[in-house]
């Protein structure tokens, strides 16, 4: 995948962004405490972790893919 983190950046600003984690994403991202796996567990589903599939969602509906 070969998308900047710039383009990235941009399409978070969209409307399709999933409401209910964006607080916890942005937790995540912005965080600078030691998080348990608990803690991030609900980032993956199974072995996919869900925000690279966020992104790679609102990439491709930005036209950024």
């Amino acid at each position: 995948m070969s998308v900047s983190l710039a383009s990235s950046l941009r399409g978070l600003r969209g409307s399709s962004r999933p409401t209910g984690q964006r607080p916890a994403f942005q937790a995540v991202l912005a965080g600078f405490e030691v998080y348990t796996p608990e803690q991030l567990q609900g980032l993956w589903d199974g072995e996919t972790w869900l925000p690279l599939r966020w992104l790679e969602a609102w990439s491709s509906q930005t036209g950024n893919a």
